[in-house]
């Protein structure tokens, strides 16, 4: 099948995402970074005309950049499908105009899915990825580094769980001082890995443990921070959200946190339980490797063209 790509996982050199898209576009692959200007529109459908894909991938997050005219029109050309890893308190509602033209529009967590079906329009679910040439066990020197890691950035009072992700770094920073480290876009943060994934990937390699906290709890909706820890090799603790288990044994390829003592607890056991906490940090790595790489979502994007496809024809 032939496949275009359109949107923000594009980059020269191509990035893992793009590598994986190669892998099933067996047919053929073209590529177009999205941008928010006046030519853009014209300049996709330009192009897909040319290309002539079967199954066209948009992901973008900012409202106008594409009209409902090209939406359409790129829906008349190929099977669409929008994905958004990205959350929101509401649904932002150019996602549900969109969604009226095309083929199929896809999220990471299901109260989004819902709301789309609630509205009449095809949604379903697709995990994102991570680039396993990056998020991989390294050996690597641990001495002098904190035990304990968050890689967080901090929006105020913006989402439902920002209060809560700074009630853990506070409480985490009381207990075990030097032994916790924070890192992001945060007011306390070490360093700022954002830009820089290579060097986030050796952060969790020479932690024993790290901190998942997303902003909301939506039913298997997780940052993809869980993945790269996890693809990364180490150890995960999480908050505890809704439909995790859909996803991952709890005790088995990580363990999940209740309330800021149980947090505590739970931290405090795993780091002296070294062989339990080493072997459930294999056990997710190697469940990331093996079904949350860009090689698996590309896979399963592949899944879903086919099975919506086959659908149409009864």
């Amino acid at each position: 099948m032939r496949i275009f790509s359109v949107g923000l996982m594009i980059g020269r050199p191509d990035n893992g995402f793009q590598t994986a898209m190669r892998k099933v576009a067996t047919g053929g692959y073209m590529d177009m970074q999205c941008t928010k200007n006046s030519d853009f529109n014209q300049a996709l459908i330009r192009e897909v005309r040319a290309f002539k894909p079967d199954l066209v991938f948009i992901q973008f997050q900012q409202e106008g950049v594409i009209t409902d005219e090209t939406a359409k029109e790129l829906s008349s050309l190929a099977f669409v499908i929008n994905f958004s890893g990205d959350v929101r308190q509401q649904l932002p509602s150019w996602y549900i105009q969109i969604g009226k033209h095309i083929q199929l529009s896809t999220f990471t967590n299901m109260v989004d899915v819902d709301k789309c079906r609630v509205a009449g329009l095809n949604a379903d679910y697709l995990e994102i990825g991570i680039d396993p040439n990056i998020y991989k066990k390294r050996n690597v020197i641990q001495n002098g580094f904190p035990k304990i890691v968050a890689h967080f950035n901090h929006y105020q009072d913006e989402f439902p769980l920002s209060q809560y992700r700074m009630d853990v770094v506070r409480k985490l920073t009381q207990t075990f001082g030097n032994d916790f480290g924070v890192f992001g876009n945060f007011p306390s943060a070490i360093r700022n890995f954002n830009s820089d994934q290579d060097a986030e990937s050796v952060n969790y390699n020479k932690a024993q443990i790290a901190i998942n906290v997303s902003h909301f709890n939506f039913n298997q909706y997780s940052s993809d921070r869980m993945l790269r820890i996890l693809g990364s090799g180490t150890f995960c603790l999480s908050h505890r959200f809704t439909g995790i288990e859909e996803r991952y044994t709890i005790g088995k390829h990580l363990d999940i946190f209740d309330d800021l003592d149980d947090l505590i607890r739970k931290c405090q056991f795993y780091l002296k339980e070294e062989k339990i906490r080493e072997q459930i940090a294999q056990n997710g790595h190697d469940l990331i490797q093996k079904n949350f790489t860009f090689d698996s979502m590309c896979e399963n994007i592949v899944l879903l063209y086919k099975k919506e496809k086959n659908e149409q024809k009864f």
